[in-house]
């Protein structure tokens, strides 16, 4: 199987590449590829999400998409307001319509708990999504472009 991590240079996405490379070929989409050791298991591209022209450096034939992606600058609002947007909500939409154009049947997107509301209680499915924060709302959009 051929699987593509966006945020693969983040905690939980350098982890999953490892984990995964072993038993799948690997893309892992990173800001920088210098910051990596070299990993010949990994397919590492180097990619700014928040240009929209990024799907053309996309690989063909793959069958599964990881989205774990988010902007960097998710605690500086508003300085870092039009960067949520690019990489948090337009690389999402960029992502699944180059997802359903390539015919990739899979798309597991991660999101944050900041799309729910700050109420002290334990979070489930049903729990109200009032995000209190900009990058909680942008998060909270990608979900509603992924449902």
């Amino acid at each position: 199987m051929k699987i593509l991590i966006t945020g693969a240079g983040g905690f939980i996405g350098s982890h999953l590449v490892l984990y995964l490379a072993g038993q799948h070929t690997v893309y892992g989409l990173v800001r920088k590829k210098e910051k990596f050791d070299d990993n010949s298991q990994i397919n590492f591209i180097e990619v700014d999400l928040s240009h929209k022209d990024f799907v053309k450096e996309l690989p063909s034939g793959i069958n599964t998409i990881i989205h774990l992606a988010q902007s960097s600058r998710y605690r500086e609002f508003p300085e870092g307001a039009e960067d949520m947007i690019a990489i948090n909500i337009s690389s999402t939409a960029l992502l699944l319509d180059w997802a359903r154009r390539s015919g990739i049947k899979h798309f597991v997107f991660s999101s944050t708990a900041n799309v729910y509301s700050q109420n002290g209680e334990k979070f489930t499915e049903k729990s109200s999504t009032t995000p209190n924060s900009y990058y909680g709302a942008s998060k909270l959009a990608a979900e509603q472009l992924v449902t």
